[in-house]
């Protein structure tokens, strides 16, 4: 194991704090069942662990049907962690409900067109990881310049735009050096392994930040 550590380890880590996160919120909801904002984070989350898991044991002949309902419940995941978000910075509306309703719809689409028609690995990740930045972009923007948003919204605002930007940097970077770097899943390229540290980021993110702003 090299010094980026094997990426099927920080996977496993990112699960293991995925279900440490949902267990403790579902704790929590069982003695508030009426927290909206924290339910719908909570069930965002559950979705992200499910398809981690199944992104984990993406091998085989059942690959492109892992492939599919993985990415499809990350997608679903990251939407409702966005809606979460949104919910918080007070501008969440029926309008923005459907927007989002529509997007995770198009991308899930989307991406199974491409994953039956074409199959690139190196187009199949760059679309999944521009989707999942896209997802964040308007919450995240809101919880910075948001008029009267406190310092602490403003401060996780741009720990999550750390994540998109490391999204939008890898898709980028698969689409123009696909011959020069192995951006398999499991691969060991820095590239690959700094999007998997993003992600545990974005763990940290949301079993901390949230809860501390949801309670401010």
């Amino acid at each position: 194991m090299n010094l980026l550590m094997n990426l099927k380890l920080y996977l496993g880590f990112i699960i293991a704090g995925n279900a440490v996160v949902v267990l403790m919120i579902g704790a929590y909801l069982l003695r508030h069942r009426y927290e909206e904002i924290l339910r719908t984070f909570f069930q965002g989350r559950c979705l992200q662990t499910v398809a981690w898991i199944i992104v984990l044991f993406n091998e085989g002949v059942l690959d492109r049907v892992a492939a599919a309902f993985g990415n499809s419940l990350l997608f679903a995941g990251f939407a409702m962690e966005a809606c979460a978000l949104l919910q918080l910075t007070r501008t969440y509306t029926l309008r923005l409900r459907h927007y989002y309703q529509w997007i995770t719809g198009a991308s899930i689409v989307s991406f199974h067109l491409i994953l039956f028609t074409n199959n690139d690995l190196n187009l199949r990740v760059a679309f999944a990881a521009t989707c999942l930045g896209v997802l964040l972009l308007l919450p995240v923007f809101r919880m910075i310049f948001g008029t009267g948003n406190s310092l602490l919204m403003r401060l996780i605002g741009f720990l999550y735009l750390v994540i998109i930007v490391s999204h939008f940097g890898r898709s980028v970077s698969i689409m123009l050096l696909h011959h020069a770097i192995d951006h398999s899943l499991f691969s060991g390229s820095f590239v690959t392994s700094l999007a998997y540290l993003t992600l545990n980021l974005s763990l940290i993110l949301g079993g901390t930040g949230f809860v501390l702003l949801l309670k401010k």
